[in-house]
């Protein structure tokens, strides 16, 4: 907000002008301050102030409102939906709607912007700060992801022992010590221990409970009749 004092024409076009165009909210960035994850709304306050300039010339900053009601955009098509956390304090990108989105909000679809019951006499809000949508995440340098990968897309954790990781050629998971790795049409699993439950079937017999045949000293030429992977008892 400029209210310097005016001394001539061309000066208060000029701060006519800026005036006009501070009233219109493209993008900025914000802190969440509150998160309803039912609705999937957040409260965010923009993290860049506002300047005031008073009739004295002097300058000051100050904190812009935090806007409340702001829908959560996340990356969805027909029934796959990525969802992740959300908390107090992340950085998030404000982009505002060059009209309101009440409407759309509420009911989805294509929609009128909101008026009144009189709207000849109605001018339709434009680029308002009430009309924000919030893409979580900004990375600023105070925060940087270490060991950011440059030939994959991961969904991983901030200290990177827990990840998805996708190549051209390969799928890797990641936890601790675990991990599954396929590439080439092969699966390597390591782990300190592996547990299988349920009814596993490998190369069309089932693992827990086919019989074994074997010959050994204590057995020559016998049958077992052992199941699963158990070693036949003499």
């Amino acid at each position: 907000m400029d209210n310097r004092i005016v001394n001539n024409q061309e000066q208060a076009f000029d701060i006519q002008f800026w005036k006009n165009v501070f009233r219109l909210n493209t993008c900025i960035p914000a802190i969440i301050d509150d998160f309803d994850a039912t609705r999937q709304r957040v409260s965010a306050t923009p993290a860049i102030r506002g300047k005031f300039v008073n009739s004295n010339n002097e300058v000051s900053y100050i904190d812009l409102p935090k806007i409340t009601n702001i829908p959560l955009a996340i990356i969805k098509c027909a029934d796959i939906k990525l969802t992740y956390p959300v908390e107090i304090g992340q950085n998030c990108t404000l982009i505002f709607s060059q009209r309101s989105i009440d409407n759309f909000i509420m009911a989805g679809g294509i929609q009128n912007p909101f008026d009144t019951k009189n709207p000849t006499k109605t001018q339709i809000r434009c680029m308002d700060m009430t009309d924000a949508l919030c893409f979580p995440g900004v990375i600023t340098d105070a925060e940087t992801i270490t060991n950011y990968a440059t030939d994959a897309i991961e969904i991983r954790s901030a200290d990177n022992t827990t990840k998805v990781s996708v190549k051209k050629n390969s799928l890797k998971l990641l936890q601790g010590n675990a991990s599954i790795e396929m590439s080439g049409g092969n699966i390597t699993m390591n782990a300190d221990n592996i547990s299988i439950k349920g009814n596993t079937v490998i190369d069309d017999i089932k693992f827990t409970s086919h019989v074994h045949e074997y010959i050994t000293p204590a057995h020559p030429g016998g049958t077992g009749d052992t199941g699963g992977a158990s070693s036949p008892t003499s």
